[in-house]
């Protein structure tokens, strides 16, 4: 393993079950599948699904999630940190475009004496889109503080 582990981040996490994504490591399947057979030896640890394709890793355990990627981390397996920020392309693009689109619709608006609530709705829309950011996915430990979902499967 390399000196330094690769990211992994968080996609999904809820009651026994998470997706971890090493996206440095997409498409390598003798990562996933070594990564895959040394996490089911870690205490809690019940099973993993490793997808090279996604580059992601289904963690299916009891216990604490974050002891588990403490351990991963000490092996060589990844560091589990926050998501990084991801946005397409064409979203990149489309967010000035729909914030002058609304932007325009409210002078529109304004002309028509409409002020509120359409033209000032819409001001309020474009500046939100204007000025959006977006904030990394949060860490294991806050996903599960946010509340416990149920697995879909049965048991």
């Amino acid at each position: 393993m390399p000196s330094h582990p690769p990211a992994a981040f968080l996609a999904h996490a809820s009651e026994g079950r998470a997706r971890l994504r090493v996206p440095e490591r997409r498409g390598d399947t003798g990562y996933f599948s070594s990564s895959a057979a040394r996490l089911a030896e870690f205490e809690g640890v019940l099973a993993v699904t490793p997808r090279a394709l996604t580059a992601s890793l289904l963690i299916e355990h009891e216990g604490d999630l974050d002891a588990i990627a403490e351990r991963a981390r000490a092996a060589g397996l990844f560091a589990l940190s926050l998501a990084p920020e991801v946005e397409s392309p064409a979203a990149r693009l489309a967010a000035p475009a729909l914030a002058g689109v609304l932007g325009a619709l409210a002078v529109v608006q304004l002309f028509r004496q409409r002020v509120l609530p359409p033209a000032v709705t819409l001001l309020w829309y474009a500046a939100a889109v204007a000025g959006r950011r977006h904030l990394p996915s949060a860490s294991a430990a806050s996903v599960r503080s946010q509340g416990k979902s149920r697995s879909r499967r049965p048991t």
